[in-house]
């Protein structure tokens, strides 16, 4: 938990999720009849917790009293909360483009709208799949990472919905060009994009590569 009062865990041989209070270390046992879990994501405040399952669905649920609401849309492969924590950005297995599930009411409830979110064609035509995201902690930039290691830096507009135009685009470092297995040069794969957490002006952004290089980007703005 961001607040660090708590502990999640899962597994994707179970469907239910382990809670732990840090306190005092009282457990709490989230169960859905889903499949089993491949990510946990808390919201910036605490507040909500995203449950991502095997079997095309995703849970949301609130940490007052532990209600859930079931999302079945598909296999979340990526995601990302809003700084505020009032949108998740979702990418979806073997499609390409982003879901922006916009919540209508403050927490405990989960009321929320599931919005597709259109990415500008240069990023469209870069890529098949979207594999990692993250949002500076500001609101104003979105950093996407393609299937094909090409990492696409957007900048985020309300009206009154959230909407993403391009700033630019990054190829992987040159250390990062590997052999395939038919010995052609392409670019590595991208593991994981972190924006960093407090920055007094633009943002810092990490990436990392299967081949083991992590590279960071300073962005101005």
């Amino acid at each position: 938990n961001p607040l660090g009062h708590a502990l999640a865990a899962a597994s994707v041989d179970h469907s239910t999720v382990w809670l732990w209070e840090i306190a005092t270390g009282k457990e709490t046992l989230l169960r859905r009849a889903l499949g089993g879990v491949s990510s946990l994501l808390w919201s910036p405040a605490g507040d909500k917790l995203l449950v991502t399952h095997l079997n095309a669905a995703f849970t949301l649920w609130e940490s007052s009293s532990w209600q859930s609401d079931r999302w079945k849309y598909g296999n979340v492969r990526a995601a990302a909360w809003a700084p505020k924590g009032n949108v998740l950005l979702l990418s979806i297995q073997e499609k390409l483009g982003l879901m922006a599930l916009h919540f209508t009411a403050p927490t405990p409830r989960l009321d929320a709208h599931l919005l597709p979110l259109e990415l500008p064609k240069p990023v469209e035509e870069a890529g098949d799949e979207v594999v990692a995201i993250d949002w500076d902690s500001k609101g104003q930039r979105v950093a996407i990472a393609l299937d094909t290691g090409i990492l696409a830096i957007l900048s985020t507009k309300w009206s009154p919905v959230l909407s993403l135009s391009l700033v630019g685009m990054i190829g992987g470092p040159r250390s990062s060009i590997v052999k395939d297995a038919h010995e052609e040069l392409v670019s590595d794969r991208i593991v994981r994009v972190a924006f960093h957490g407090h920055c007094p002006s633009g943002a810092l952004l990490a990436v990392a590569y299967t081949s083991g290089v992590v590279s960071t980007y300073p962005l101005y703005f």
